[in-house]
């Protein structure tokens, strides 16, 4: 599965701190058994913070945090949340999983100053510093990172596309379709794709009295 989501890929550029690290299954897999034994190790999984700022990232992270019953921080990173504790969020977590520590630097570095032990998925060109344990996989891909975390999670019986990240207009789409293919009679050639879509009548009869569609595009532009 790793194999299939390009987990195993690596950037043409190669940070000093990674250098010794080769990208292959084998290590990808005992660090995610050695992070997985850490995290079992944690009492209250409540403890345990989950944080993705990259979009490709945030719905594995949800996903990931809701069946190891963590908190899912996905989005931007308010500075202060572990070291501030005048503000309504501050926080002492016990363990703390990235996606990319360049773009999660901030947390890194107030979990350092906490003590705070760190996850984090390491590829070949980020820089690994207050990283206790660096996975050394692809984080650039969608399907690497929702692998990966699902992996993690070790949800056996859950479906791992659950973890990836989904472009919003296809989710239209499929939306759409699935309003659409409801009709009776249903003919694709009927469908206007540049107009939304339209909800079914409350009464089929009104379907055959029905006038015939005019594309709101194509007014505007005659």
């Amino acid at each position: 599965m790793l194999l299939a989501a390009d987990a195993h890929l690596r950037t043409k550029n190669v940070n000093f701190q990674m250098e010794k690290v080769c990208l292959n299954l084998g290590k990808i897999w005992e660090k995610l058994m050695m992070a997985v034994r850490v995290i079992v190790a944690i009492e209250n999984l409540q403890d345990i913070i989950v944080q993705s700022a990259r979009p490709y990232g945030q719905r594995a992270v949800l996903k990931s945090a809701h069946y190891i019953g963590a908190q899912p921080l996905a989005g931007s990173y308010t500075p202060g949340t572990f070291t501030n504790q005048m503000r309504k969020i501050f926080t002492e977590p016990r363990l703390l999983i990235l996606t990319d520590p360049r773009i999660d630097h901030q947390p890194i570095k107030e979990a350092a100053l906490d003590n705070i032990p760190t996850i984090a998925f390491c590829d070949t060109d980020l820089p690994t510093p207050c990283v206790d344990i660096g996975i050394p996989a692809n984080n650039k891909g969608k399907n690497s990172i929702g692998c990966l975390f699902w992996m993690l999670a070790r949800m056996w019986d859950v479906m791992v596309d659950l973890f990836f990240y989904r472009e919003p207009g296809k989710l239209r789409i499929r939306k759409q379709m699935r309003v659409l293919l409801q009709w009776p009679n249903f003919v694709l050639s009927s469908i206007c794709w540049c107009c939304d879509a339209v909800s079914p009548p409350a009464d089929w009869a009104d379907v055959q009295a029905r006038p015939g569609h005019h594309c709101k595009r194509g007014s505007k532009n005659s």
